[in-house]
């Protein structure tokens, strides 16, 4: 008898934001019980699904993963087929950056890449950022669009910054 393994991939993202002194913020509408902490899954995006059977294939020009945020609205959900965040930020410290990647166990060994990064607002005022993405390409609005996900406006003052935790477990 022939068995049918099916593959699925499940995506989440965790974010958190502090005042450019360190402190957890509180008060950005998060859904999470812990101020300045965000956790929601994500959406696979169809390129995300290609980018995976390529690097299955052992393509290797497209290991190197960024993360990208944005100022798309927050209410409004990503399709499948999009390969770009709706409003990308490409300056005031929010241009894209090369996350730092690693192995992890979520169910099995292995089965689980996990990305992180930091953004620092170095803008004038005020910046709400509303979107997050991994991409295979640094410049802005190019590349594979792995995943993505939309969430309430994480107002980003100077020297804030947003820490991103966006794991991709293989199941």
């Amino acid at each position: 008898m022939n068995e049918v393994t099916v593959i699925r991939l499940l995506g989440s993202v965790i974010l958190v934001h502090r005042t450019a002194d360190g402190k957890l913020c509180a008060g950005d509408g998060n859904p999470c019980t812990c101020p300045g902490h965000w956790r929601q899954m994500n959406m696979i995006k169809d390129s995300g699904k290609a980018l995976a059977a390529l690097l299955l294939m052992n393509a290797t020009s497209y290991t190197n993963t960024y993360i990208a945020v944005g100022t798309g609205p927050a209410t409004q959900s990503f399709v499948a087929s999009s390969s770009k965040l709706n409003a990308e930020l490409t300056t005031g410290g929010f241009a894209r950056v090369l996350a730092t990647t690693a192995k992890r166990i979520t169910t099995t060994s292995d089965d689980t890449i996990r990305w992180t990064t930091t953004f620092t607002a170095r803008t004038n005022g005020t910046t709400s950022v509303t979107e997050e993405g991994i991409f295979h390409a640094s410049a802005a609005n190019a590349g594979y669009c792995i995943v993505a996900q939309t969430f309430t406006a994480v107002a980003m003052a100077t020297g804030d910054t947003l820490d991103i935790t966006h794991d991709l477990q293989f199941s």
